[in-house]
Order: structure tokens, then C-alpha cells, then sequence
């Protein structure tokens, strides 16, 4: 199974470090909605990855798919280095996970 993301520009570089490839910077509702009913309809997909400011977009959506109760794909809202987690929780996280930060591939 493969992990998806949808996400802003900073995601999309963090996690694409990390090793997800099926990932997207959907820059309005419309496309952001179709990328999240083809991530969810996608049988290869095992997790979805969201911004939480993309999931604040979706939340319609996300409760719909919620509401069907499936198992796959999981849902999970990552921090987008907004307001209370922080300008570098993200680059934590990635370094972390991938012994780089966001900030070093930056320079």
C-alpha cells in the first residue's frame, strides 16, 4: 500500500523526502476535492496524508468519507507549521524521519 499527500509546497518537499511519491498541491477547492476522491477511491492507497489547512478545506468530505466507515484508506491530518505547532514542527518531524530538515535543503 502507498501513502498520499495533500498538502502545501513545504509537505509536498518534507514528505517527498520521506519517500511518498503520489502527493499534490491542489491550489483551489475544486481540485483539492478531486485529488482527495481519487486518493480515496485509489485501492493502492493505504493512508492519506492532509495538511491541516487542507483539511479545515475538506471537512465535508472528509466526514462523508469518515462516515462510511471503510478501513482503507486512513486519514490523517499532519501539522502544516501554522499558528500553535510552531514554524518548525514540520521540519522536526522530517528530520526526524529522514535525518534532514526541511531548512537544510533550503539553503
Amino acid at each position: 500500500m502507498r501513502i498520499a499527500l495533500l498538502g502545501d509546497k513545504r509537505a509536498l518537499i518534507g514528505f517527498g523526502l520521506a519517500g511518498v511519491e503520489d502527493a499534490s498541491f491542489p491550489v483551489n477547492d475544486e481540485d483539492l476535492r478531486k485529488e482527495f476522491k481519487r486518493m480515496t477511491k485509489d485501492p493502492d492507497i493505504g493512508i492519506v496524508l492532509i495538511d491541516r489547512a487542507s483539511t479545515l478545506r475538506l471537512t465535508k468530505e472528509i466526514d462523508r468519507f469518515k462516515s462510511k466507515r471503510v478501513l482503507y484508506p486512513v486519514i490523517v491530518t499532519v501539522p502544516d507549521g501554522t499558528a500553535a505547532e510552531g514554524p518548525d514542527l514540520i521540519d522536526r518531524i522530517i528530520r526526524r524521519a529522514v535525518g534532514i530538515g526541511l531548512n537544510d535543503v533550503q539553503r
